[in-house]
């Protein structure tokens, strides 16, 4: 990575934080995030990227490779890229990234992301429902299950971003109720 990076003198974002300093990508294991300028750039950017996995035996994998663009385009978009198709997503459109749900659109990222943990709690929630509607059970166990299932789920250990704490309050609260009063009924 530091030899792709050193042949990335002028591309990426610049950062606020000073003339130097750029955001170029960010790394999680065998994942890899790119940020380029244009389209030229991005894919000058993979195409060095390409070079540098061909030299130590690796390639990249182009069919769970994705171009994001905030530009809105009429059809759907593919770029030749080391040899294989990538597709181009539109800020219409979503893809799962790490766990996340990334849109291209910035002005619903927040919503969307809100909704689509909101989508993982309340399967989880239908997941546990038999048992969770089981008269039967001890009613300590139940409400421990509940607990675990209940929407809120989806934001605990940090893994929610300061920004969607404002999109999910209003959301969040109608969803626990409803959690609530199905549990509830079956008692």
């Amino acid at each position: 990575m530091k030899r792709w990076k050193s042949r990335l003198p002028h591309y990426g974002i610049m950062l606020a934080s000073g003339p130097d300093e750029k955001l170029t990508n960010m790394r999680y294991a065998d994942d890899l995030m790119i940020y380029a300028k244009s389209w030229q750039e991005l894919c000058h950017m993979i195409e060095l990227l390409c070079e540098e996995l061909a030299n130590i035996g690796l390639h990249l994998n182009t069919s769970e490779t994705k171009l994001f663009t905030t530009t809105s385009l009429d059809k759907p978009l593919f770029i030749d890229i080391a040899g294989g198709m990538v597709e181009v997503l539109t800020g219409t459109d979503f893809h799962k990234y790490l766990g996340r749900h990334l849109t291209g659109n910035f002005g619903i990222r927040s919503a969307a992301e809100f909704a689509h943990r909101m989508q993982c709690a309340w399967g989880k929630f239908h997941k546990h429902r038999p048992s969770l509607m089981n008269k039967r059970m001890c009613i300590k166990l139940n409400l421990k299950l509940f607990v675990c299932c209940l929407p809120l789920r989806a934001f605990r250990f940090g893994e929610l971003a300061p920004h969607i704490v404002t999109v999910a309050t209003t959301g969040l609260s109608a969803a626990s109720h409803a959690a609530v009063h199905c549990w509830v009924d079956t008692l």
